[in-house]
């Protein structure tokens, strides 16, 4: 009987290790994650609280559950006294994003720069209930949304304390070291935004902007009986092409465009934006004509893949597969 030597059995067991199958890495399923922050602080900056509490329902809507979404506010604009519509926040008049299912995760003081690297790069305090953890690994999607007051390279938090572009670029490479991440969708919705990534070295980290880095990025209409913004001219365009689009059906929604511009060919089979390249969902000119102001917005693809944005679909990030949680019915009589 023939014995293997040292470099067959190593060969054998090489071959089996690379085999479909065998390797976790490979047969696991993506999972996608948000962080989201608002981190204004002051009534006259309602529409930072609007614009992160939209995309929060645009989320789970797209079947993301609150385990998977780690929201940051700094103010509570619902409960504020200025507010006349007490218990709610309308980035469209009559529309209310702040309501019984919105569960914050960090909030007034707890909105901080500290706090937000920690989370990113899984560093808490032994009390931290798992619910406000970025539990993330190799095979998650990030979107990470930022609304707040920025100028080049310094994004600002409770308008006193600031978080700057390499602590970005630094909190990014610490995530691609840890494996938390398979892709980072980057999304900073302020003044001088794309300025933020400048110092990205991480694979696979795309950053979609409402602004370049030496522009600004402008409030959208005024809410007449509050007297202040309620949304930014980029989250009303996001809100106006995601508006009656849907995960499971492609061609589902209210604003198709005629052309894919990532790749110039026409829209023959009526894909909804949600299903289309994230260059489009930037770019595309019918974007811009939803809406009497258009935003100017910028891109940075990730270093290793300069044709990523116009790869990379919408539905990676904004998409989630449905949970198998049961749902819970709220009562409101039990104190009556």
């Amino acid at each position: 009987m023939r014995r293997l030597s040292i470099s067959s059995l190593v060969v054998c067991l090489l071959l089996l290790w690379c085999a479909p199958g065998i390797s976790a890495a490979t047969s696991a399923k993506r999972n996608n994650w948000a962080v989201i922050v608002g981190s204004s602080r002051f009534f006259f900056n309602y529409r930072h609280t609007a614009d992160s509490l939209s995309l929060y329902h645009i989320l789970k809507r797209n079947n993301f559950d609150d385990d998977h979404i780690l929201l940051f506010l700094a103010d509570s604009m619902a409960c504020h006294p200025v507010n006349l519509f007490q218990g709610t926040v309308q980035p469209i008049t009559g529309e209310n994003v702040y309501g019984c299912d919105t569960e914050v995760d960090y909030s007034g003081d707890d909105v901080d720069v500290k706090r937000f690297v920690s989370v990113l790069q899984g560093r808490y305090q032994e009390s931290t209930p798992p619910t406000r953890q970025l539990r993330s690994d190799e095979n998650s999607n990030i979107i990470i949304y930022m609304s707040g007051h920025a100028a080049e390279q310094f994004f600002k938090f409770h308008d006193a304390e600031f978080l700057n572009a390499a602590d970005i670029g630094e909190t990014f490479s610490v995530m691609h070291s840890q494996r938390r991440y398979h892709k980072i969708l980057f999304i900073p919705d302020t003044c001088h935004g794309i300025a933020l990534c400048d110092h990205v070295t991480a694979p696979n980290v795309a950053c979609l902007s409402s602004s370049s880095s030496t522009e600004e990025s402008y409030a959208s209409t005024v809410m007449e009986d509050l007297a202040v913004s309620s949304l930014s001219d980029y989250m009303r365009e996001t809100l106006s092409v995601f508006n009656g689009t849907s995960c499971e059906n492609k061609t589902a929604g209210r604003s198709i465009p005629p052309r894919i511009i990532s790749t110039d060919e026409k829209n023959t089979e009526g894909y909804s934006f949600l299903h289309l390249p994230l260059y489009d969902l930037n770019h595309n000119p019918l974007r811009h004509r939803l809406v009497k102001n258009p935003s100017k917005p910028a891109h940075r693809p990730p270093v290793n893949d300069q044709n990523a944005l116009k790869k990379w679909n919408a539905e990676e990030f904004f998409c989630s597969a449905p949970g198998s949680s049961a749902k819970v019915t709220i009562r409101h009589d039990l104190l009556d």
